[in-house]
């Protein structure tokens, strides 16, 4: 943007200035640029402090170099940081800025400030609760004479992880959201998924990502995309009776999910469950015809592997009837490409010449049928 163009190239903090309050005018609630603008005062900051350094170094006179303390302490910076988290509200903004401070090493003050506020304005917002958490794992160390071995280290990771999720904990309490739980779980996830060689750590990790699933579930307050991830970890796992009663308690509460019923009545198949045409029957209640084609190509899968060629034959032929294009039409294709796989050509023709009349027909159904006469 010009405004950096000018910093950078020009070396001019005063026509970066012009411009960046210029465009504020326009976009009065624009957090890039506003992000730029305090990001500028700082850097023009630090430039100075580095020019100033080195006058200093070759003892010439400052008197004339009109470097203000205002300017070299970031008070500029500071203006511009108070007006933008007046105009820009939420954590996430604010925090922001914070990152952009922590850039610096001359900002302590202001940086101070900024956490103070944040904490004052966004005590109920997630993201706050999430960064003083994360703080908890940034902590100092152990002094290193107590930090020599590896145990240490991970005694020492264990109270910081611990600290960690009882801050999680505590805003859980008065902020039992969506967004707070997933806040949450992301943290123990990321934990859970970093090597370590304690076996105390290890487990721990795994306790407390598989507990915050749990919790979130009974809270009902657990999203479909991490009702997805609790069934993927637990499958890493193979804790088979869990797998089974998180699929179920998935797909009462989202009911309406393609995503988890194809999650749970694909797991159940490779755990060679008992139960799977029971799930079926449930999940058809759910889903109207229109959108019940997956549910179709899921079950002739599960009859393809463990009911025979004629049961599925059967139900192929039950699924091309189906009063819906989309899942007729689809099955009809299925059904072709089956028929060549499990007896062949003689099969595939067969079956192609009784549905080759049978409207709605798909161009990937006479696809498929060129296909196979041409490996012939």
């Amino acid at each position: 943007m010009a405004a950096k163009w000018e910093m950078e190239n020009n070396l001019s903090a005063e026509s970066s200035r012009h411009i960046f309050l210029r465009a504020l005018r326009f976009h009065t609630e624009s957090s890039l640029i506003y992000q730029e603008y305090f990001r500028m005062e700082l850097l023009n900051a630090e430039k100075q402090r580095k020019e100033r350094e080195e006058m200093e170094k070759a003892k010439m006179d400052l008197g004339e170099a009109g470097y203000l303390e205002s300017i070299l302490v970031g008070e500029l910076a500071g203006v511009v940081y108070r007006s933008a988290v007046q105009a820009i509200q939420g954590a996430q903004f604010h925090l922001s800025l914070l990152s952009i401070a922590k850039e610096f090493n001359f900002t302590k003050d202001l940086q101070k400030e900024i956490l103070s506020d944040l904490q004052s304005r966004h005590a109920q917002d997630p993201f706050t609760w999430d960064f003083m958490a994360q703080q908890e794992l940034a902590s100092e160390p152990l002094p290193s004479a107590e930090y020599s071995s590896k145990k240490a280290k991970a005694t020492d990771m264990l109270r910081k992880e611990e600290r960690c999720s009882k801050i999680y904990e505590t805003a859980l309490e008065s902020l039992n959201t969506e967004p707070m739980w997933n806040l949450y779980i992301v943290s123990c996830r990321q934990r859970y998924k970093r090597k370590t060689n304690s076996k105390e750590l290890k487990q721990m990790r795994q306790e407390r990502l598989f507990q915050a699933y749990r919790k979130a579930h009974e809270a009902n307050m657990l999203t479909e995309e991490k009702y997805m991830e609790w069934i993927s970890e637990l499958m890493a796992l193979g804790e088979v009776d869990s797998i089974v009663e998180a699929c179920e308690w998935a797909t009462k509460r989202y009911s309406q999910s393609a995503a988890l019923w194809r999650a749970r009545l694909e797991t159940l198949l490779k755990l060679g469950t008992t139960a799977v045409d029971e799930v079926f029957e449930e999940a058809f209640k759910h889903f109207k015809l229109k959108d019940s084609a997956f549910l179709w190509a899921i079950k002739v899968q599960y009859s393809e592997i463990t009911k025979g060629e004629e049961a599925t034959e059967a139900l192929y032929k039950q699924a091309i009837v189906v009063p819906d294009s989309a899942v007729s039409t689809t099955m009809k294709e299925q059904y072709l490409d089956w028929a060549y796989r499990s007896k062949g050509y003689k099969k595939a023709k067969k079956v192609f010449t009784s549905l080759h009349e049978s409207r709605p027909l798909s161009e990937k159904f006479f696809q498929k049928m060129i296909t196979i006469e041409k490996e012939q």
